[in-house]
Parts: C-alpha cells; structure tokens; sequence
C-alpha cells in the first residue's frame, strides 16, 4: 500500500511542482487558493447527489475558473477571487447542512488521505495527469513568455486570455488532483512551496521548471512515508515538512 501510495502522489507531485513553477512566477497563490476553495463547493454537490465528487468538482472548478479569468480582466483578479471562492464554500456548506451526513466523505476531501483512494479516483487522476502534461509540453513557451512578459505577449498579439482560460482550467485540474493526496484546505500550500524552495536555490528558469517537480516529488515521499508509519493524516505531514523543510531554508540562506 506504501509504494502505491507513493508511487501515485509522486506523479501527482510532479504535476504540481510544475504548476507551482507557474504559480509562483505569475504571483497566482491566491488564485489557487480561491480554486482550491471553490472546488469545494462541487466536492459537496456531488456527495449531495451520490455522483464521484471529483466529477462535480471538475464541472464545478471549471466554471470558477472561467468566472475568475473573465471577472480579473474587468476589475482586480484578487477582487474577484476574494469574491467567487467564500461563495462556492458556502454553496458548498448549504449543500452539505441540508442533504448529506457523511462527514467522513468530507473529513477525507477536506484533508486527505491518499490511502483510500477508488480505482474510478484513479482513472479520472490518470487522465487528468495525462491533460496536463500535453497541455504544458504543447504550449511551455508561451506560458513561460506569459509568466515574464505578459504586457510584451500583448503587444505581439498573443491571446493571452485564451492562454489564461486554460491554464486556469489546468490549475483547476491539479488542484483537483491534490485533494485526495492533500485535501482541499492544504492544497493551495503545495502550489507555492516547492517552486518558493526551489527559487530560493537556484536561478534560470530551466533549472526551476526542473527542480520544482522534484522537490515536490521529495517533500512527498517523506510525508507519505511519515504519515505511514506513525498513521498520522497524510496531506497535513506532507505540508508540514514542506513548511518546516522551507522555514529552514530561509534560515540557512537568510543573507
């Protein structure tokens, strides 16, 4: 069960330090954080109407995602986000107050639990994984240009906000991606950590792209195998020792 578990979040993992390079680059935390939060309000509509609420959440991210893009060009993206996310978790609660009981269902999507993962989790995680990466390998150069040098991506014409439309929507997929591994609440921390340890390192942007993922990848190997052995929850000592790996960090290079 150790290795499975491993083995999976590694993949999940990696996905996310590469987001999390983009992430980080573009200032977006609080964007993921207002995904991550709103992906609740589907998880809930879905445990409410006894469908895979990773299906619900997709529909539902999706949605917010879109919302999010087109409301930032209109007025503050941090406005906006402020704005959708405490929606979509009071959604999320109304839903849950009135038609579902089941609150390890929600214990376990809130935080996580990698261990008690379904073979039809399994499949929409593989595929979603599988979305992601071609969406990066297809469009790298142009995310990276973005994440720069958006003002100068206008001015040659780039439709910046198709790009933003999806890298949005591919955010809402690792965000998905992570709540079984770290839960909705802790996933947004995952998102910033391993590009924040890996910027603190190094400099270029390949050597980033590269290291964010295995950091990630690192950082989650010794939480699951923590958690494993003292049967602690999983999501939180991955972000735990993430946190605690970072605070030293800072203090080791703090000049």
């Amino acid at each position: 069960m150790l290795i499975s578990a491993i083995i999976f979040s590694g993949i999940i993992s990696i996905i996310l330090g590469i987001l999390s390079f983009f992430v980080v680059s573009r200032n977006l935390e609080f964007a993921g954080t207002g995904i991550s939060h709103a992906v609740f309000g589907g998880i809930a509509l879905g445990i409410a109407l006894k469908i895979n609420p990773l299906i619900s959440a997709t529909i539902f991210a999706i949605l917010i995602s879109i919302l999010i893009v087109e409301s930032s060009y209109k007025q503050s993206e941090n406005t906006a986000i402020g704005i959708i996310y405490p929606f979509s978790m009071a959604i999320g609660i109304i839903i849950l107050s009135k038609f579902s009981k089941n609150y390890q269902d929600i214990w376990s999507y809130l935080f996580g639990n990698i261990f008690f993962i379904t073979i039809e989790d399994f499949i929409i995680f593989l595929t979603y994984s599988i979305i992601v990466i071609i969406f990066i390998i297809l469009t790298f150069k142009k995310l990276i240009f973005i994440a720069f040098h958006k003002e100068l991506a206008l001015a040659y014409k780039i439709n910046v906000k198709l790009y933003d439309y999806l890298f949005f929507i591919m955010l809402s997929f690792g965000i998905i991606l992570s709540v079984k591994l770290l839960g909705i609440i802790l996933a947004t921390a995952f998102l910033v950590i391993p590009s924040a340890i890996s910027f603190r390192l190094l400099k270029g942007i390949i050597k980033n792209i590269i290291f964010s993922p295995i950091i990630a990848f690192i950082l989650t190997t010794i939480g699951i195998t923590i958690s494993y052995l003292f049967d602690i929850p999983t999501g939180s000592t991955i972000i735990a020792i993430s946190s605690i790996a970072y605070l030293i960090l800072i203090y080791i290079f703090r000049q």
